[in-house]
């Protein structure tokens, strides 16, 4: 499953004013969906796990980290899925309890 990126397109393109060069407040913690992180796609070369694991999460957080005091990086909990995402994981993963 991937995240179409088409609506950042069309947010920007009717409200122009809402979006900004830089960010205009200075976070001090920042959420992560580890699993969003997992899902996206790969890149056209071959690459190693150390790698990966650097394109897929530590390049961002070290960036995070640059300008906020607490990262928190987050996975699903298949234990606990709820019932909204348990259509998307069912076909890869058994949804508990439902």
């Amino acid at each position: 499953m991937t995240i179409d990126s088409s609506w950042l397109a069309s947010f920007k393109e009717e409200l122009p004013h809402a979006f900004t060069p830089k960010n205009p407040i200075a976070p001090r913690a920042v959420f992560v969906d580890g699993q969003i992180k997992l899902m996206q796609g790969p890149p056209g070369a071959p690459q190693t796990w150390d790698e990966f694991i650097n394109r897929q999460f530590g390049r961002h957080l070290t960036r995070f980290f640059e300008t906020c005091d607490v990262v928190v990086l987050a996975f699903d909990n298949y234990e606990h899925v709820p019932r909204a995402k348990c259509m998307t994981q069912v076909r890869g993963f058994i949804c508990l309890g439902f």
